[in-house]
């Protein structure tokens, strides 16, 4: 049966047959490290219990993560469980293990990330429905300082349940010799719906969050994430659908000035037949920001009537930002629809004239029509309190913004 010292094992020998990417890696060629080495950095073993002020979201059922490690649970629902690794069942361990270790994640840092003492496992039960969001509240000390902290999260989804969870990274603004490690597999099994979402708010530290999947029968996987950026966020997704029905939604916003970064990978496999997928990735730069989205749709040759979409639209406001866009489809089967597009643009200037003729100022309106091109993503959350808090989240982020900058 798995243990965590197995685990860590089986990921340090992942991570040194790999080896930190260059920019000679076609992943990577937009998103150089330089001198950017987290095995520099040592671990951070040990923290004090002093959490960041509470946040008002709404969300009842909560995780606090102090510098990666679990402190603190409130109100989780019944039908959830949530463990370290070593405590959690031998059937869950032995699903891990036969479902989610053996997989084509070409990411070293999804294994640099399980090379942790930080390991847990959530579990929704067969036909549990769990109706409102568990919010998952990752907070981060001085403490974390010339440090780096990984957590190792393994969801798995019985047979039609259904759950929501939103991650929230905080606390890294005065951390730039840092780094944070995030890792996340999911086991999506026939019939059952989970949703994920990240806000991971302005960082000075290097941020890396990976996410695995791998949805069942008729199950239904979806990923939003909301970034603003920092000196070098990435986030790597790697979803495989991998029997009739599945389906996944991949979605992203990243809103960045600055001189902000945040790089977006996804790899959306469609294994079987009969699968489909959407993604949605959108960008609003401001100064000297940069930001990424590298997507690629793969379909082997026996899955045949798959239907994926695929898009990005960036909206780019600062003379000096930058965005690199590149949508892929890898088709090796021939009954297939699929589509694939980007689009960089800036503001019309018909349309802020109008609004200019209306009485609203110039600043105001690059701010509303900046709105405008982001908010409709939240649509794609089809939980009430799931999309409310993203929509504030958008609301309090955009009031912080200074839109008069060209």
């Amino acid at each position: 049966m798995i243990t965590l010292e197995a685990l860590k094992a089986d990921a340090k020998k992942q991570y040194s047959k790999i080896g930190l990417p260059t920019q000679k890696w076609e992943t990577w060629k937009y998103a150089p490290l330089k001198d950017f080495n987290p095995d520099k950095l040592d671990v951070l073993t040990d923290s004090k219990d002093e959490n960041l002020p509470e946040l008002n979201t709404g969300i009842e059922s909560k995780i606090i993560f102090l510098n990666g490690v679990a402190i603190k649970q409130d109100s989780l629902p019944t039908g959830l469980s949530f463990n370290k690794l070593d405590d959690a069942s031998d059937s869950s361990k032995e699903l891990i293990f036969k479902e989610l270790l053996k997989n084509n994640q070409p990411n070293p840092f999804y294994y640099k990330a399980i090379d942790t003492e930080n390991t847990y496992v959530f579990e929704i039960s067969k036909n549990e429905v769990l109706t409102t969001p568990i919010f998952l509240d990752f907070q981060f000390s001085l403490e974390m300082k010339n440090k780096q902290s990984a957590t190792s999260l393994y969801f798995i989804s019985h047979e039609s349940s259904e759950s929501v969870f939103i991650e929230s990274i905080r606390g890294l603004e005065e951390n730039s010799d840092s780094f944070v490690n995030i890792s996340k597999s999911f086991l999506v099994k026939q019939n059952s719906n989970l949703s994920y979402g990240e806000d991971s708010r302005a960082s000075d530290t290097p941020i890396f969050n990976s996410i695995y999947s791998k949805v069942k029968r008729d199950a239904v996987f979806d990923h939003f994430i909301f970034s603003h950026g920092g000196p070098f966020t990435r986030s790597d997704v790697l979803v495989e659908l991998t029997e009739n029905g599945a389906h996944t939604g991949s979605y992203g916003l990243f809103t960045l000035d600055e001189s902000r970064k945040s790089f977006h990978h996804t790899i959306i496999d469609h294994l079987s037949a009969h699968t489909t997928s959407e993604q949605l990735y959108k960008g609003i730069l401001q100064d000297t920001s940069h930001g990424v989205f590298d997507g690629q749709v793969l379909v082997r040759k026996d899955a045949q009537k798959v239907d994926s979409q695929q898009l990005n639209k960036n909206l780019v406001l600062g003379k000096a930002s930058r965005v690199d866009s590149k949508p892929q489809l890898i088709i090796d089967a021939d009954d297939v629809k699929c589509a694939h597009g980007s689009t960089i643009g800036q503001l019309e200037e018909d349309s802020l004239f109008y609004l200019q003729t209306r009485g609203i100022s110039r600043t105001k309106g690059r701010s509303l029509l900046a709105r405008a091109f982001a908010f409709d993503i939240c649509e794609k959350l089809n939980n009430k309190q799931y999309r409310k808090y993203f929509e504030n989240r958008l609301k309090e982020e955009f009031e912080k913004r200074d839109f008069s900058k060209s």
